[in-house]
């Protein structure tokens, strides 16, 4: 089936769109604004409408400030935080010096929040469980909790630390 039919097909149906991303952490939904921003037709779908409350912080500093910053995304993740200059390093519970480098630290909730209300309009977010993710060579389909069923063409599992949907469709963690 070529992309042309695929496409056609997705028009018709309610709940279809090129790329489904499953799991709206900061992976997912930055990679449904990237996506967005290139034309793509993107769905975003994670169990909670907000993320919850996280006992983890995220520091971003080097490559992944330069990164975000030529992404155009870096100012709505860091607009008025605390920017850091220097960072301490320690071994062993003892500060042995401290380096420069730009960074900001917040906690993982508030990173999400920011990046999902910089979501370009056009994503469609969905809130559900997924239960079961169907492939094919054109259309894959994912179903949810609530009996809702979603389609496809490409699926990005971005589901982090949940391993259950990769071992349903046969993606193994391989630690190397």
């Amino acid at each position: 089936m070529t992309t042309h039919e695929v496409a056609g097909r997705l028009k018709n149906l309610d709940q279809a769109c090129e790329i489904l991303i499953i799991g709206s952490g900061i992976s997912g939904t930055l990679a449904a604004t990237v996506l967005s921003r290139a034309g793509y037709d993107v769905g975003l779908v994670d169990r909670h409408a907000e993320y919850p409350r996280d006992f983890r912080a995220e520091h971003l500093d080097g490559s992944m400030i330069d990164v975000l910053a030529r992404l155009g995304l870096l100012e709505g993740l860091t607009d008025g935080l605390y920017k850091g200059e220097t960072v301490s390093l320690a071994r062993f519970g003892r500060v042995i010096g401290t380096t420069p480098t730009l960074n900001y630290g917040l906690r993982y909730e508030s990173l999400v929040k920011r990046a999902r209300m910089a979501l370009p309009p056009s994503v469609r977010v969905i809130t559900g469980r997924v239960t079961k993710i169907d492939t094919s060579d054109s259309l894959q389909h994912v179903s949810l909790a609530d009996n809702r069923t979603l389609t496809a063409r490409l699926i990005i599992l971005a589901t982090g630390q949940g391993y259950g949907l990769c071992k349903q469709i046969g993606l193994r963690r391989r630690t190397l």
